[in-house]
């Protein structure tokens, strides 16, 4: 895969910055663009952003990945070294590849910047980031001086939809005085589907798209550390305790925060947060304009603050009422499943003698998970549409 070189090019209030890439079997053009107040920090010079964002393709695809232009090498030497076997444990189609650049950078791109950065949702992990590094006790080094919201897949390959929480994200980030960046990019259209497996590339792509501005990139974590590995997974979240800083340039350092907690740890902190009863956003909906309080993690957050006693704080953002129709069928699901986040909210639940309704519990006894997963799918749909018909509303927990 032939990468760049980079250019720039400003229109209708906006920057933006593309690179032309070609291997065997496809070609095309991969930007990134930001408002016009922020293009002078974008950086033509190097190609440490379409060097991480096309790396999971080049490996797909078995090609030496030729970047036509310079790149630090720091990133370089960590990601020839180290990040492509993680990458590759986590996907084992992945072939290790030689990685060819016009040339290796060792000094910054100008001063060292001084800003702090967080990737912004306003879901449970952004929060619990600014948490430490906002409202926190963080050196001034280390404190969130800037939101980003990116457009790399999170959102699908939907334009009106990344704008729509963009806005929501915007208020929220006015009510704190913060400056928020919007990072657009049509890195979802090039990749398709299935955002969680290289979502930590993604992401990580495009800060570094603006490392001339941040001094370090605050990425914050999915799972606590004893839930992380190295090895054959869906989700790239699993790898990052061992990924995130092998991202960073001499320009900017990638950190990961919030391993250190698990799940409902953040929950509890952000549950104190005054400006997240007003803001909080976890919904996988693509059609609500709010949190719609039924798919699996609006279910998640709402019964993990049930336990915590917090619950009634985020009916602002949050109905309780639909919630309440799906409370037993979620809790099901919980009892039945093994996950990270279905075995915190167990073990939190048990220490605040937190009581699961009946058939929850004997569920939890009778481990219906195995059973549950013997039974042939056309009997699974069956009992799926009769608890639906009896509780009267959709499906959304059987998804996680």
């Amino acid at each position: 895969m032939r990468v760049g070189p980079a250019k720039i090019a400003s229109d209708g209030g906006h920057t933006r910055l593309s690179v032309r890439f070609h291997n065997k079997a496809r070609s095309g053009v991969l930007w990134y663009a930001v408002e016009s107040p922020y293009g002078h920090w974008l950086m033509p010079e190097r190609l440490d952003p379409f060097l991480v964002a096309l790396l999971p393709i080049a490996m797909d695809c078995g090609e030496t990945l030729e970047l036509d232009g310079p790149v630090s090498e720091r990133l370089y030497y960590n990601i020839t070294h180290y990040y492509m076997h993680i990458l590759r444990a986590q996907i084992p189609r992945l072939a290790l590849i030689p990685v060819v650049s016009g040339s290796l950078e060792s000094a910054p791109a100008g001063n060292r910047p001084r800003f702090v950065a967080t990737g912004c949702s306003c879901g449970i992990d952004s929060f619990s980031v600014l948490a430490d590094h906002f409202w926190g006790d963080a050196p001034p080094g280390f404190k969130v001086s800037h939101l980003l919201f990116h457009n790399v897949g999170s959102h699908g390959n939907d334009q009106a939809l990344f704008e729509r929480r963009y806005e929501r994200v915007r208020s929220f980030a006015e009510e704190l005085s913060i400056p928020l960046v919007k990072i657009n990019s049509n890195l979802a259209a090039i990749f398709g589907g299935d955002f969680e497996t290289t979502m930590t590339t993604r992401n990580i792509s495009a800060a570094l798209v603006l490392q001339q501005m941040f001094g370090k990139y605050l990425h914050g974590s999915s799972f606590r550390y004893e839930d992380c590995f190295v090895g054959r997974t869906k989700y790239s979240a699993f790898s990052e305790p061992c990924a995130v800083h092998l991202f960073s340039t001499e320009s900017m350092d990638c950190i990961l925060a919030g391993s250190q907690y698990s799940r409902v740890e953040k929950t509890e902190r952000v549950a104190a947060i005054e400006a997240a009863r007003r803001h909080l956003d976890v919904c996988v909906s693509a059609s609500e304009e709010t949190n719609c309080s039924v798919c699996s993690k609006c279910a998640r957050t709402l019964l993990t603050l049930e336990i915590l006693g917090k619950v009634s704080l985020f009916s602002g953002v949050f109905n309780l009422d639909r919630y309440a129709r799906i409370r037993r069928r979620y809790i099901m699901f919980v009892v039945m499943h093994n996950d990270p986040f279905s075995v915190e909210i167990r073990e939190e639940a048990g220490k605040r003698d937190f009581r699961f309704p009946l058939v929850a519990r004997l569920a939890c006894v009778c481990r219906l998970r195995r059973v549950w997963g013997a039974l042939p799918e056309w009997v699974r749909s069956i009992v799926k549409w009769g608890w639906d018909w009896v509780h009267g509303v959709p499906g959304a927990v059987w998804k996680e």
